[in-house]
């Protein structure tokens, strides 16, 4: 009995060894076609927009024909992709989102190589309409508002851009420095194709007689690679202040960036430059219809009447319960055609006090300020 046991032991042993010798060798195979394919290298992120960016690579050593990336969120895949190429448009992406990208080598017989990566990259803001404004007032001191990002390309200096106390809680943003090369970015903008916008801002520089420049531009993604190569408007600036407007039309309807630049080279006193409320509004539509009355009031509806905008495609009207303001939820609301001037709000209560709002459309996606309030 005892001999029996041995011997079955001994087989059992025996079986374990072959199938460690197994495991072994395949560890060493896939160690091996490893090494015969090279990772790619140099990953990096660019071009990043609120729903997607542009992923490119350099050849590994030895050369490759394909390659797989993917992109993923806490862990899990939610981009991926094969080819050729040494770049990949990543779309469909969340904005504000972190994620994170890697890349290898499609190897002979299908295999991968070692990944390259992954690399963190964040998506931007999602993009918001027009009218915008910004006077910097609720933007922490040394900071951008939520949304905007800055370059600094100076390396002899980390001074760049950020919000300063003007006067009492009035901020603006403001940069000091002898050498700039210094980007500040927008989000993003809904624009329409054809619609003609009106981009303006306030400006001041101070402390030195050498001038620099302060330039606008516009994008496709808050990153001076994708800014049009020429500016909107372009300031020489020493020891002045004033208001600059100029007009942007789309050509495609999308999202675009808006930035500054301000560059210098001098070794005298330093340049002190600001910048303060930007306005982003459609040219033809930034006029509001102006309320003339409300009439027809009854039990559970009255009537609102409102000058007519040239301008406008329409209008959008809401009724807020008296008080509330604009942003509150509406009771009612709707949309009129182009050249109406008066709309009955239904399904009100009666012996409810309500305000009413209208605002002028310039298109599919502009709109006015909102004109009210009138109870």
């Amino acid at each position: 009995m005892f001999k029996h046991l041995t011997s079955f032991q001994n087989k059992r042993h025996a079986d374990i060894a072959v199938w460690l010798a197994f495991v072994i060798a395949s560890i060493f195979a896939t160690q091996k076609a490893a090494a015969q394919c090279s990772a790619p290298s140099s990953l990096s992120v660019s071009s990043i927009k609120h729903d997607g960016a542009k992923v490119t690579w350099a050849l590994p050593v030895g050369g490759a024909t394909a390659y797989s990336w993917f992109v993923t969120l806490q862990g899990n895949t939610v981009q991926s992709g094969t080819g050729p190429l040494t770049q990949a448009n990543v779309a469909n992406l969340n904005a504000a989102t972190q994620y994170q990208v890697q890349i290898h080598t499609i190897c002979a017989g299908g295999a991968l190589s070692n990944p390259l990566g992954p690399i963190n990259f964040s998506t931007a803001c999602a993009p918001v309409a027009t009218p915008f404004t910004q006077n910097f007032n609720s933007t922490a001191v040394n900071a951008l508002p939520t949304c905007w990002t800055g370059l600094n390309s100076v390396t002899t200096s980390a001074a760049t851009w950020g919000a300063q106390i003007q006067s009492g809680s009035n901020k603006r943003l403001s940069i000091s420095k002898y050498v700039m090369n210094d980007w500040i970015f927008t989000g993003g903008m809904n624009m329409e194709a054809g619609v003609s916008y009106t981009i303006s801002f306030d400006y001041e520089a101070s402390g030195s007689t050498v001038a620099g420049t302060l330039a606008m531009y516009e994008g496709t993604t808050p990153t001076p690679i994708d800014m049009n190569a020429s500016p909107l408007v372009s300031l020489s600036l020493t020891n002045q202040t004033g208001t600059s407007a100029s007009t942007f039309t789309p050509t495609t309807t999308g999202v675009y960036y808006f930035g500054w630049k301000a560059t210098r080279n001098s070794t005298a006193a330093q340049l002190n430059m600001f910048l303060d409320n930007v306005k982003i509004e459609p040219t033809g539509c930034a006029a509001a219809p102006a309320l003339s009355g409300i009439t027809g009031i009854a039990a559970n509806t009255a009537t609102a009447n409102w000058t007519n905008v040239a301008t406008a495609s329409g209008y959008e009207w809401k009724v807020v319960l008296k008080g509330n303001g604009v942003g509150a939820a509406a009771e009612a609301s709707g949309s009129v055609g182009a050249g109406v001037t008066t709309v009955t709000a239904t399904g009100l209560l009666g012996g409810v006090e309500y305000d009413f709002y209208i605002r002028s459309k310039c298109g599919d996606l502009n709109t006015s300020a909102w004109s009210g309030q009138m109870t």
